[in-house]
């Protein structure tokens, strides 16, 4: 963590927060170009029905291109089908993949209550 200043909060289904911090899915794709440099901390806030802060990795990699290009150099490392990448690709001219590193469980999820606690600070502790 070079730069603790930097970080980016990644919005993601719970099954692939579950999969990133497995170390089974690490390439997380977006649809549009992500500038990120290497050594990025990524938050990883799973969406409903966890709606939590749930962990962190390290972004490695950030691999701007067309979604086929996209696809044709990750697909192994998506943890999705081409079904579902083509479903939520459909109609970007661009893709990014970020490949992750380093992923990291938080011992207690931090809930989308507490963060929207102003006058709370809490202190996030990895597993």
């Amino acid at each position: 963590m070079n730069d603790p200043e930097r970080a980016m909060l990644l919005s993601v289904h719970p099954r692939f927060a579950t999969a990133i911090l497995a170390g089974s899915k690490t390439v997380e794709v977006r649809r549009q170009r992500v500038a990120a440099p290497s050594g990025t901390l990524a938050l990883l806030f799973a969406t409903a029905p966890t709606m939590a802060l749930v962990g962190m990795a390290r972004i490695a990699s950030v691999h701007v291109a067309s979604p086929k290009e996209v696809w044709s150099a990750h697909r192994a490392q998506t943890g999705i089908t081409r079904r579902e990448y083509d479903a939520y690709m459909d109609g970007a001219t661009q893709a990014s993949g970020l490949t992750l590193e380093e992923p990291v469980s938080f011992e207690e999820p931090v809930t989308l209550s507490a963060l929207r606690e102003p006058s709370t600070l809490r202190r996030v502790t990895a597993t």
